[in-house]
């Protein structure tokens, strides 16, 4: 992730954004590892591999992810989430 950047999709009319893995270190192709935010329901952070889901981070309350730390994701990094119609 680099600094200011953002994952912003439109669920009507697409594209929907997210995170890939390199394929290899020298080789930037799209891996097997993806970071993105599933919308399936309530909105939810997911680490995946393939389609395996390796990790979520609970659903979105309007405040923050439930299932991560508010204190441990803010010292990571300044993060923010806007759902609009």
């Amino acid at each position: 992730m680099l600094s200011g950047m953002k994952m912003k999709s439109n669920l009507v009319t697409g594209p929907y954004r997210y995170l890939t893995s390199w394929r290899t270190p020298d080789d930037p192709s799209v891996g097997e590892f993806s970071y993105r935010i599933d919308t399936h329901g309530y909105p939810q952070l997911v680490t995946a591999q393939g389609k395996t889901i390796l990790y979520r981070g609970g659903s979105w309350n309007g405040y923050h992810f439930t299932g991560v730390s508010w204190q441990r994701l803010h010292s990571l990094f300044n993060f923010s989430f806007l759902l609009t119609d």
